[in-house]
């Protein structure tokens, strides 16, 4: 299913995730928080579509 393909970077475990927010390189910085923004507005996205969608009730 591609919504858990995306999500799967949140649940990585991988070291060194936290450098780029304790670098001093502006770069890695703004990197850092552009991917941050990414998943914040994926999350909403998310949370939005299923806030939205229909309860079906069995017929």
């Amino acid at each position: 299913m591609l919504w858990f393909e995306v999500m799967k970077p949140m649940a990585s475990e991988a070291s060194g995730r936290q450098a780029a927010h304790s670098t001093i390189d502006r770069a890695d910085q703004r990197n850092a928080v552009a991917d941050w923004m990414y998943w914040r507005y994926l999350a909403e996205l998310l949370n939005a579509a299923l806030a939205e969608a229909p309860v079906l009730a069995p017929a």
